[in-house]
C-alpha cells in the first residue's frame, strides 16, 4: 500500500512498527459537524469502527456508508437519531 513521506518518517521515529495500533490509541478523532466522518465505518470511536464493535447490528442497516451528519442531528442540546433498519 501507498505510503506518505510523512507517514514513513513516523514510522522511523517509533520504530518501525508494523502495527500501527500504537498511533490509532495516542490519537482522538474531532468529527466536528459529521459531514467529514462516516459513522460506522470510520473509527472515531475509541479508535474502532462501530461496523466492527456492532457487527449484527450493521448486517440489518440501511445505511452503511452514512456519514455521522446524515443518521441524526442536534435539535437544542439533544441528539435525535435517524437510523433505517432492514425488517
Amino acid at each position: 500500500p501507498w505510503e506518505s513521506i510523512w507517514w514513513k518518517d513516523i514510522k522511523k521515529i517509533c520504530g518501525g512498527l508494523s502495527d500501527n495500533k500504537w498511533f490509532d490509541e495516542g490519537v482522538t478523532w474531532k468529527v466536528g459537524n459529521g459531514e467529514k466522518s462516516r459513522f460506522w465505518k470510520d473509527p472515531w470511536l475509541d479508535g474502532q469502527t462501530l461496523e466492527n464493535r456492532f457487527p449484527r447490528l450493521f448486517l440489518v442497516l440501511e445505511q452503511k456508508e452514512s456519514l455521522i451528519s446524515e443518521v441524526g442531528s442536534l435539535k437544542g442540546n439533544t441528539w435525535s437519531w435517524d437510523l433505517t433498519w432492514r425488517r
